[in-house]
């Protein structure tokens, strides 16, 4: 009897110690509770998103995480939590819940209701509600990405006698380019519930449509300004053999054009209203491997006898240009859509 609780004692400790870093399926018997967890938002407006992380503890004590903090944290995948969201989308891979852009205030805050729950269990359950209170400055950011900066090249090694000849160094990689920023059209206008200002926004973006609503002693900033180029990569160490070249830099991109239409009501706001849409900078060149090949003082590559200097990596160029902005006044209103 005792060497059968001694068996057992051991299996749980070994099934206890081995459980898996990734949790895509997550056990009901195994399982002790899961817990949501939400951002904390000062406010909240249609439109904007926050994010949340599920927990999950097990009987045996292991914790698993959708969005670990560090690298050390087992990792739960969300193929194995139901997510259920009122007035609200949710993005897995962002981990976020994007607030529906249709709510508009009516005189009290709207709710965003986050319920998560484990497949086939009825008591693994948690539930929270954010408060959507348009009680926040909001940013539209349709910017172009940045590129990538490039690798670095593979440093060469010393020849060592006579046995044991140097390699060389290796390139640097170029830094990629950066995309532009996307042309948007903004419709603002001002409206008034229960005594109280606020703005309705609608942004129109290759034939997509987003929106907001907010009270009018807040912000809206709109983003559209190209790319970076990326940096190109280099060869860092010394090596008595031949150096790479650098990379050259990426280029930047321009960017976008807003053309805004707003209300003649709403232009008296119109020192909150922010738009950006500069040309995106140019990327650095790599610097060159530096080196010699089994000579000291001779720098670059030997072919047939002819010394070829190395290269420094290319700076890219600056984007083009910067996006237009167009300010329209356009009357009382502009359509029943915002």
């Amino acid at each position: 009897m005792t060497k059968f609780l001694l068996s057992s004692v051991i299996l749980i400790y070994l099934l206890s110690s081995c459980s898996p870093k990734v949790l895509t399926s997550i056990p009901v018997d195994q399982t002790e509770r899961i817990q949501l967890e939400v951002e904390k938002t000062k406010g909240l407006n249609p439109g904007m998103g926050f994010q949340i992380k599920s927990k999950v503890t097990l009987k045996n004590g292991k914790q698993y995480f959708t969005y670990p903090e560090y690298s050390g944290q087992r990792v739960l995948k969300w193929d194995g939590v139901v997510v259920q969201i009122s007035n609200g989308d949710f993005n897995a891979y962002r981990h976020t819940v994007m607030v529906d852009d249709d709510l508009k205030y009516t005189g009290i805050p709207d709710t965003v209701t986050v319920k998560i729950m484990v497949p086939g269990s009825g008591h693994l359950v948690d539930e929270k509600q954010i408060i959507v209170n348009y009680n926040s400055s909001f940013t539209y950011n349709v910017s172009g990405y940045n590129g990538a900066h490039g690798s670095d090249g593979s440093n060469g090694f010393d020849a060592q006698g006579d046995s044991v000849c140097g390699s060389q160094g290796g390139h640097g990689y170029p830094g990629g380019d950066g995309t532009p920023g996307k042309d948007v059209d903004v419709f603002i206008k001002d409206t008034l519930v229960f005594d109280e200002e606020l703005i309705m926004c609608r942004f129109v973006t290759d034939h997509s449509v987003k929106k907001t609503m907010f009270f009018a002693n807040h912000h809206l900033i709109v983003k559209s300004n190209g790319g970076n180029g990326g940096h190109g990569g280099r060869r860092t160490r010394y090596a008595r053999y031949k150096g790479g070249n650098g990379g050259n830099g990426g280029h930047g991109a321009s960017g976008g054009d807003i053309t805004v239409f707003v209300t003649e009501s709403a232009y008296r706001f119109k020192n909150n209203f922010h738009f950006e849409n500069e040309a995106g900078r140019a990327g650095r060149g790599g610097r060159s491997g530096e080196g010699t090949q089994n000579v000291r003082g001779v720098l670059g590559f030997i072919v047939d006898g002819i010394i070829i200097g190395k290269k420094e990596g290319a700076d890219g160029h600056a984007g083009f240009s910067d996006g237009k902005l167009d300010i329209q006044i356009i009357g009382k209103s502009f359509d029943a859509n915002y």
